[in-house]
């Protein structure tokens, strides 16, 4: 079964946010960060990591005053495969290669050692 196990947030002030939700719900600082693409934090309930991050560019088409869901992550067993269904299920709907947002087919995936699982991998919007 796939599981979600990533959630990234924009928003303006990443120190506040990450703050708020290590003190309202004891989650914990994985790691911060200041890289070319986002300042911020990940923090985690010890299942999901959640990506609190003030972008420096606008990556997807909203403006940089966007705050709200950016992307997540789904961890798959058979990456392959749930390629192969995400991509045929998206061209059913129409959406395959349009400009709809549909974030599946428009993955590319690497391997990432710091997810658990058998085909743990780490995808990102083309």
């Amino acid at each position: 079964m796939a599981k979600l196990r990533h959630i990234a947030i924009a928003c303006k002030d990443p120190d506040a946010m990450a703050d708020f939700y290590i003190k309202a719900f004891d989650f914990k600082m994985v790691r911060s960060g200041d890289g070319p693409l986002a300042y911020g934090h990940h923090i985690s309930d010890g299942t999901i990591d959640l990506a609190i991050l003030r972008f420096k560019s606008d990556q997807i088409g909203k403006g940089m005053d966007y705050t709200g869901l950016h992307h997540f992550g789904i961890l798959v067993e058979d990456l392959d495969g749930a390629a192969s269904t995400t991509w045929t299920r998206a061209s059913r709907n129409g959406s395959a290669g349009s400009k709809s947002r549909c974030m599946g087919p428009r993955a590319s995936c690497s391997t990432s050692p710091s997810i658990p699982g058998p085909a743990a991998r780490r995808c990102r919007p083309r």
